[in-house]
């Protein structure tokens, strides 16, 4: 048996999720236990918590069109994971867990860049940073990433990106459940006790909108954020 095999094969999983929507509002971590897999996954959240980019990271997000070279982008991809990875320590110290009790960690990254088959450019492609080795090194922990870019490979949109755990988690009320997340841009997913009834898709500007019009309002002093 691998080490992967190790992991697949326990009925209950304890893991870390890591992400920053388009809004770069900060890193959203969440500790939870997972229980079987499949559709009949069960998943029990333990503790969440949303730690602020530094200052340098998150002018650097926001100017990454404006200020772009190579370089500058491998630094902050390398910079990204510490910093998520620091978010992974921070919830599990906080929570009285060791590293060792972590069965993996899960990190999607930060979006800087998407370019979906929606917009019927010549090729189609999605850049999350944030890099998984760097996580996987200061964490000692397995972790898996670049979940957007298989869809993309596949001819997919890639965004919304979790109707397939909306089914997971609202499927069982067997009623109709229409559940909205309001990130950068929001988008909702139409679940059934049907998967091949799934709808989701991207219903609008979310926090981006918001923010911009805080920071009007406030002629700069406040952002949603």
């Amino acid at each position: 048996m691998t080490w992967l095999d190790s992991i697949l094969s326990k009925d209950e999983k304890l893991a870390v999720g890591l992400i920053s929507g388009t809004s770069m509002d900060g890193i959203d971590a969440v500790l939870l236990k997972i229980y079987g897999f499949g559709t009949d996954t069960k998943i029990e959240i333990i503790d969440f918590l949303c730690e602020e980019y530094s200052r340098r990271s998150k002018m650097a997000l926001q100017n990454i069109e404006n200020d772009f070279s190579l370089q500058k982008l491998s630094d902050l991809n390398f910079i990204i994971g510490k910093e998520f990875a620091d978010a992974t320590l921070k919830i599990i110290i906080k929570n009285g867990f060791k590293k060792s009790d972590i069965d993996f960690i899960g990190s999607h990254g930060q979006t800087v860049f998407h370019n979906p088959p929606s917009l019927n450019n010549k090729y189609c492609s999605t850049l999350q940073i944030g890099e998984i080795d760097v996580i996987s090194e200061e964490t000692g922990i397995t972790t898996v990433g670049d979940f957007r870019t298989k869809d993309i490979a596949a001819g997919g949109e890639a965004a919304p990106f979790i109707p397939y755990l909306d089914f997971v988690c609202f499927s069982k009320l067997k009623k109709n459940v229409l559940a909205q997340n309001i990130g950068g841009i929001a988008n909702c997913t139409l679940v059934t006790s049907n998967w091949k009834d799934l709808i989701a898709y991207d219903s609008g500007p979310g926090n981006l909108l918001l923010d911009s019009m805080i920071f009007l309002a406030t002629d700069g002093e406040k952002s949603f954020d």
